[in-house]
């Protein structure tokens, strides 16, 4: 349980990295 725990903090930071490298690319994009 402990172990699931981390692993779903490690992957929610990952998700949470991805959607702001996702927000500068969309803001570069924007003129």
């Amino acid at each position: 349980m402990q172990e699931r725990f981390v692993n779903s903090s490690a992957w929610n930071a990952a998700l949470d990295h991805r959607e702001d490298r996702i927000r500068d690319m969309r803001q570069e994009a924007d003129p």
